[in-house]
């Protein structure tokens, strides 16, 4: 996958976590683009909180599951995830009941 040109791509060789981070300009301000994908049955990023910023996505495929502030939730395609500033969170790609059929 080959991402915009002014985009700093990451790749987790491990994980398998491959993000693009772009600067964009929305409502008048500058705001960081991520896109990102995780393979099924893989560990996002570890623990971590965001004191000022954000973290929002949209899940376009399979499930993700996440812990926020101790809660575990899940969420489906056309779901958006929201990790609100200052939650202590972190995300995965579990294993679901049909993928085992």
């Amino acid at each position: 996958m080959t991402g915009p040109v002014d985009a700093l791509v990451l790749q987790n060789h491990h994980t398998g976590e491959r993000l693009e981070l772009q600067r964009i300009a929305r409502d008048g301000e500058t705001w960081l683009s991520l896109f990102g994908t995780l393979p099924p049955h893989r560990q996002g990023p570890p623990v971590h909180v965001h004191y000022q910023e954000l973290e929002e996505g949209q899940i376009i495929s399979g499930t993700l599951s996440a812990v926020v502030d101790g809660k575990q939730i899940q969420f489906g395609v056309g779901q958006t995830a929201c990790f609100p500033p200052g939650s202590v969170h972190r995300w995965w790609t579990p294993l679901i009941a049909r993928e085992l059929v």
